[in-house]
């Protein structure tokens, strides 16, 4: 719209001008504050006074990737206390009945120069109720990894 289709009374009185001049100098004073706060964070940086990681919170959307993984974990925890603790299963055709079940699922980090890596670690066991029973403890990026490697490593590690 043209300034000629603004009538007198819809342009503010001199008490709300004086009220929009304060929000806008307030404005301007906190970003000139934070333009200046953010150049003595640069030169801090670049003398080695501060870490760069403290630019990462100024990102609007940074993934939280721990709280992701925390989320992943949970609810693969609550699918596996829903669902029977044993798998039957036989493999080798040798007429037995093997059970599989997860003892121990957890969540673990590793400290790497870029941040933080997120696994997780899984000890399982396997047995055929009649003597032989094989445990085994591994790694994964994934629930699902770490469980099926866990399994696999019990049943390479059956003992009487």
């Amino acid at each position: 719209a043209a300034l000629d289709d603004f009538t007198e009374e819809d342009m503010p009185d001199e008490e709300q001008l004086a009220i929009l001049d304060q929000y806008v100098s307030s404005a301007e004073e906190f970003l000139a504050a934070e333009a200046e706060r953010k150049a003595s964070a640069e030169k801090m940086v670049m003398d080695g006074e501060l870490s760069a990681d403290v630019f990462a919170e100024e990102l609007e959307e940074l993934p939280d990737m721990e709280r992701d993984f925390a989320e992943d974990f949970n609810s693969a925890l609550a699918a596996a206390a829903n669902e029977d603790d044993s798998v039957p299963y036989d493999d080798d055709d040798d007429g037995e009945n093997w059970q599989e079940r997860i003892l121990e699922l957890n969540r673990v980090t590793k400290v790497v120069k870029g941040g933080k890596l997120m696994g997780f670690r899984c000890t399982a066991i396997v047995g055929n109720g009649n003597g032989l029973v094989g445990v085994g403890c591994q790694a994964g990026r994934e629930v699902a990894v770490a469980a099926k490697r866990a399994i696999t490593d019990a049943r390479r590690n059956v003992v009487r």
